[in-house]
């Protein structure tokens, strides 16, 4: 037992009294506050005097100064907590639990906590900013980013190592916070429990909600420091401070082309695996972007107002006549660097640009032929399969190739697109019209190499060449 200049001390909790000036306490009510009676706090100052021994107590004015200061009756009522010296004290107070000892109460915004340590923690939010700076000891050795507690900082280095221990096992999504996973799973239990009390739509997390409640606020507390334009959430802000840094940090691991979003790294690499995610409920038709799936949508409408004035063709979008007015005019506004080579469209300068460097990113894995464009390699593995998708509906022919199957069905209707920009003469193709503009510039691009004669279309030359090979060819009599 201590004692105090020679005189026992009783201890109870937290507190100490001498032997010979105070009577003995028990613990009444331990327990109450889901805590053992043996632990500081409210059990320890919920204490009752036992029974006064006679002729024990001090009478003297010094003793009565000591059973003042440590009566029950004086001592903190128990729904308030004495705050550690040198730390702030917390604007509601604490309520420390319901009747049941389940529920810890803060009494500044009535959120309530499982655990007291719980509570204790959510008091920082109430502390303000300065409070936080000091109580933020653990700094990130990476990014500098300062937290309060040793675990938090622990999951955010992860973020750094890129490790994510925490699998689901509905799919093959990992996380780097146990958290993060409990609320990703109830995508997949259905489970939505946060209701926008606007338009009544649910969602599985809180965040999520309080981001989608600016839509109706109009709020957008996050702003750009170069051109002062602001967004609703942080992660579009950070994707536009890259347009002013110039930052592209997604990059395709298959072709090495960076991207300033995941979004649009992640459309990129459906061109290099085929996927075609999204698909049209009117035709079937599949594509790899929700902005091609909108457009095309447009052409299953009645409405097509914008019709073209030299063939009367319609169009549902004004880009699309633009385009299309283009195979009248001639105009090819996209020019090729390397060759000076021009074209009507822009994906189509981006395709003749990978002839230059030489890029065939799409193999057939039955043969190993490479190509440009995965329309080729689809067209070409109907080699092997024997497919012919495309079947005419006037004359039951079948085709491999969409562009043929195009160009044949121009017979039946006598469409002749292509027109001649000299004498106006019409046809169905393309190629035959290049072929016949020739004649009026004189051009004649097909050289025969052994004697250096030109000719203005390709098999005007191969009938050539069978000239040179008879020539060459040795005599039966010789």
């Amino acid at each position: 037992m201590e004692h105090r200049g020679g005189v026992p001390v009783i201890t109870a909790g937290d507190i100490k009294v001498e032997a010979d000036e105070w009577r003995p306490f028990r613990l009444d009510g331990a327990g109450e506050c889901g805590g053992s009676g043996e632990k500081a706090g409210c059990a320890a100052r919920r204490l009752r005097p036992i029974k006064a021994e006679a002729g024990r107590a001090d009478d003297s004015a010094r003793g009565r100064r000591r059973r003042a200061a440590v009566k029950p009756e004086a001592a903190e009522p128990a729904d308030r907590v004495k705050p550690e010296r040198g730390r702030a004290v917390h604007p509601g107070k604490l309520s420390p639990c319901d009747p049941a000892g389940r529920k810890w109460l803060c009494l500044q915004c009535n959120r309530t906590f499982s655990k007291e340590r719980f509570l204790k923690t959510h008091w920082k939010v109430h502390l303000g900013t300065r409070f936080l700076a000091k109580r933020k000891p653990h700094t990130c050795g990476e990014c500098k980013k300062s937290f309060t507690r040793l675990g938090n900082l622990t999951a955010h280095k992860r973020l750094h190592a890129g490790d994510r221990p925490y699998p689901c096992g509905e799919c093959d999504k990992r996380f780097s916070r146990l958290g993060n996973l409990k609320t990703h799973q109830r995508v997949h239990k259905g489970e939505r429990p946060y209701r926008c009390v606007e338009c009544e739509r649910l969602f599985s997390n809180l965040a999520r909600m309080r981001e989608h409640k600016r839509i109706h606020t109009g709020e957008k507390p996050h702003t750009c420091a170069a051109c002062g334009k602001s967004f609703r959430l942080p992660a579009l802000l950070k994707e536009h401070e890259r347009i002013h840094t110039g930052e592209k940090p997604h990059s395709c691991r298959d072709c090495g082309k960076c991207f300033r979003q995941r979004t649009t790294l992640k459309q990129h690499r459906r061109i290099h695996s085929g996927e075609k995610p999204l698909a049209c409920g009117e035709c079937g038709k599949r594509f790899r972007q929700s902005g091609s799936l909108q457009n095309h949508r447009t052409t299953h409408k009645l409405e097509k107002p914008h019709p073209c004035a030299d063939c009367g063709k319609s169009f549902s979008r004004a880009g699309s006549l633009k385009e299309h007015r283009r195979v009248h005019t001639g105009e090819k506004p996209y020019f090729c660097s390397e060759c000076g080579n021009s074209f009507s469209h822009s994906g189509h300068l981006k395709q003749h640009q990978l002839m230059h460097t030489g890029e065939k990113p799409y193999s057939c894995s039955v043969c190993g032929s490479s190509f440009r464009k995965l329309e080729y390699l689809k067209e070409h593995n109907r080699l092997h399969t024997g497919e012919k998708p495309y079947t005419c509906s006037a004359c039951g022919k079948s085709f491999r190739v969409s562009k043929k199957y195009k160009e044949h069905q121009r017979i039946h209707s006598g469409e002749k697109p292509y027109s001649c920009k000299d004498c106006g003469r019409s046809f169905r193709r393309l190629g035959p019209m290049k072929d016949h503009q020739q004649m009026h510039t004189g051009e004649r691009p097909h050289r025969c190499a052994d004697c250096g004669r030109g000719f203005r279309l390709a098999r005007s030359l191969r009938r050539h060449q069978q000239v040179h090979a008879k020539q060459c060819k040795p005599r039966s009599g010789d």
